[in-house]
């Protein structure tokens, strides 16, 4: 090989170092533009717009402040001519620091445990770092880093595959320079949002005042400020992906805030905005009021299912469902009621607020029922029993049943009382208290308890085997 040839060489290697470490980085501050899209599941989509200003000519651009849990197979980069990308998440710590140092030598500085002052300084090679430091010194011993702080270690250099923050790493298919104004599209896990209900009872129970609350939980590893938030309500159906490792949960704060959220349909969803931009720190809930809306219908009763089960003499015994049914249909609601949790509230005697249950709702158009279920009932009681049996036939019974409910309460109570019937074929032959067919397999009786009162039912059913 000639002078020339590796004059060349080295010419090429110095150029491709300089252009390693001509790395452009480009953090949260350059960004001109942000918006985030929540979705139900968990996931959110990510539009940002940035101006890079590129003094000097650079192939390799690092785009810093991207969330710890983005899906890098979901970008969509426009404005540069993209070669290569890479998703840096091992994140610098003094673990990672440490760990990235195995086999490596180091400084180690012995310090003065009354004043902190550094007494000598020592050069070793990192051997291992599992459930402890052992360090091979310059003279040949073994060492391990005592934990009481006398000995601390000084690295010379960054190991330069850990970064501070998440970054995506750029490679170009050539050098760029100027002011470059690019767009990132993307998706990320760890961002979701739901819909938490307030449902504060009248004092007589037959109306009640509904507040939505959305609560957005930012889990993805990066903070969004100054940011254009909308909140899509839906089942979209999404494809298991693996994210990278996560960092523990720290503890989380809410802010609670109160806004005219605007709505529209779009591709069979909700979309709800803000029509201001607000900023969404990492591991932080914020709090956005959907609606309220006063003086909402209501209607309480109780529901008991029991499965028939054949001939026995022995009671059944069992405590009737609490429900509470509200219309979502105007005038007083008529609204898309994203999926959540009502919790319900009612006023004591003394108008004291008390807390009277939950339940879990799912996505509810307009014009459909929600029904809650709070409890279950005190003061009612059911108990079950068959009192005669016969067989008429190889294929055909007839059995008599009886039901006693006891109203023990002070307030008339509605209650709907179901029997589970086998689906073959069964027919009611005779019944002391009006009954309807519920279902094919469910017979009916609907029943207002006065206070204070007990009830019979008795019904005699004909089963038919195929």
């Amino acid at each position: 090989m000639n002078r020339l040839t590796i004059a060349a060489v080295l010419l090429s290697s110095l150029i491709g170092a300089s252009a390693q470490a001509a790395e452009y980085r480009s953090g949260a501050e350059q960004r001109s533009s942000l918006s985030l899209t929540v979705y139900n599941g968990g996931r959110a989509l990510v539009r940002e717009q940035r101006r890079l200003p590129l003094a000097s000519p650079t192939d390799r651009i690092a785009l810093m402040d991207v969330p710890q849990r983005i899906l890098p197979q979901t970008l969509s980069l426009q404005g540069l001519p993209v070669r290569e990308q890479n998703y840096d998440f091992d994140l610098l710590t003094p673990q990672t620091l440490l760990q990235k140092h195995v086999g490596r030598r180091v400084r180690l500085a012995r310090r003065s445990r009354d004043s902190g002052e550094t007494l000598e300084w020592t050069r070793a090679k990192v051997l291992a770092v599992n459930g402890g430091v052992i360090l091979r010194l310059d003279d040949g011993r073994i060492e391990t880093l005592p934990s009481d702080g006398t000995y601390r270690i000084v690295y010379e250099e960054l190991p330069p595959n850990l970064r501070e923050r998440p970054t995506l790493s750029l490679r170009l298919s050539e050098a760029v320079s100027g002011n470059r104004d690019i767009r990132l599209d993307y998706l990320t896990g760890g961002l979701g949002w739901s819909s938490d209900y307030v449902l504060r009872l009248s004092a007589d129970g037959d109306s009640g005042r509904l507040v939505d609350w959305i609560t957005v939980d930012n889990q993805s590893g990066a903070a969004y400020r100054n940011a254009r938030l909308q909140l899509l309500a839906g089942d979209v159906n999404t494809v298991s992906t693996r994210n990278p490792p996560q960092r523990k949960v720290m503890a989380m704060a809410a802010e609670v805030m109160d806004a005219p959220v605007q709505r529209e349909s779009i591709g069979g969803f909700h979309l709800y905005s803000l029509p201001y931009a607000t900023d969404l720190k990492d591991k932080q809930k914020k709090q956005l009021q959907l609606f309220a809306r006063d003086a909402v219908p209501l209607e309480r009763f109780l529901v008991d299912r029991a499965w028939f089960g054949g001939y026995s003499s022995q009671p059944q015994k069992s405590k009737p469902e609490l429900k509470l049914r509200l219309s979502n249909r105007e005038p007083a609601l008529g609204l898309p009621l994203p999926a959540g949790i009502v919790r319900v509230y009612g006023p004591d005697s003394q108008g004291r607020t008390q807390f009277l249950g939950e339940d879990r709702i799912g996505h509810t158009a307009v014009n459909d029922t929600v029904t809650l279920t709070l409890g279950r009932s005190f003061d009612v009681s059911v108990q079950r029993r068959s009192t005669d049996y016969r067989q008429i036939s190889k294929k055909q019974q007839r059995i008599t049943r009886e039901i006693l409910v006891n109203n023990g309460g002070e307030q008339q109570q509605s209650l709907k009382l179901y029997e589970t019937l086998p689906a073959l074929g069964w027919k009611i032959l005779s019944a002391n208290r009006k009954w309807s067919k519920a279902s094919p397999q469910e017979l009916l009786f609907d029943l207002d308890l006065p206070p204070k009162s007990q009830l019979r039912i008795e019904y005699q059913v004909e089963i038919r085997q195929p």
